[in-house]
């Protein structure tokens, strides 16, 4: 969720860890993340195909792209995000949470059925470098059945809460099909002085550069306020938004990106 890979604010960020995660909002659990019960599935439900935000996928290696991610949801703030996506032809990708996605089926199945990246963030927002494998492993099928069940589609891209993550884990979520997803920047939306519209906005498009995947999350209203700024200047400064998986290409499970 809110760290950013080996940068002095991840290193903050991780020693008051309960503090930064203090906004992340409860969601209804159908099963215990504490405990490794067998996970439950049925056949994945059958979906319209998504509607790409272009005819053809971008080649990144020509256009100057960047991937806008945000984590934590879905919640009741993510249609108004969605809207300010679609209403300028932009996409972006979505780190869900597993039991979130239960909570607001329609607004995944919407996202996806628009073009956005439906993405994994575990069941219940736990740091998997302190749970087992056994545990591990359940976060990320739990919330792969759980999205699957939605959408029709299985993801390929995971983001370890509060990049909280080692050798082990990456194996683990690489057995379960996933590549791991970190970030290069981030508004640190979760930052009191941030907490605006307009800070997150200028923070945002300082911060941006080619290739760039950018972490926010859609459970801060300040945030979702500033993304229809956000992509507008973010036009203006000639990027083309691309999901994670356009600007990566292929992934291999177990990988690691952005590489360090």
């Amino acid at each position: 969720m809110i760290r950013r890979l080996l940068s002095p604010t991840l290193l903050a960020c991780t020693v008051a860890l309960a503090g930064c995660a203090a906004s992340t909002p409860t969601y209804s659990s159908g099963a215990g993340g504490t405990t490794s019960p067998s996970a439950t599935g049925s056949t994945p439900a059958s979906s319209p195909t998504p509607t790409p935000s272009a005819t053809t996928e971008p080649d990144c290696r020509k256009l100057k792209c960047i991937a806008l991610t945000y984590d934590d949801g879905p919640s009741t703030l993510t249609p108004q995000l969605l809207k300010a996506f679609t209403d300028r032809k932009a996409t972006a990708t979505l780190f869900m949470l597993g039991n979130a996605a239960e909570t607001y089926p329609e607004t995944v199945r919407k996202a996806h059925q628009q073009g956005f990246e439906i993405a994994n963030h575990t069941y219940d927002h736990k740091p998997i470098s302190g749970l087992s494998d056994e545990k591990v492993a359940w976060e990320v099928a739990q919330t792969n059945k759980a999205l699957a069940r939605i959408t029709g589609q299985t993801p390929t891209l995971m983001r370890p809460p509060y990049a909280a993550r080692t050798s082990r884990t990456d194996r683990v979520v690489g057995r379960n099909g996933l590549a791991v997803v970190v970030w290069n920047n981030s508004p640190e939306d979760w930052v009191a002085s941030n907490q605006s519209a307009e800070a997150i906005t200028r923070l945002t498009l300082q911060r941006s550069s080619r290739n760039s995947i950018i972490l926010m999350h859609d459970i801060h209203p300040w945030t979702v306020e500033a993304a229809p700024a956000i992509i507008d200047g973010l036009h203006e400064q000639g990027y083309t938004l691309v999901t994670v998986s356009q600007l990566l290409g292929s992934t291999t499970p177990g990988a690691v990106h952005p590489k360090a």
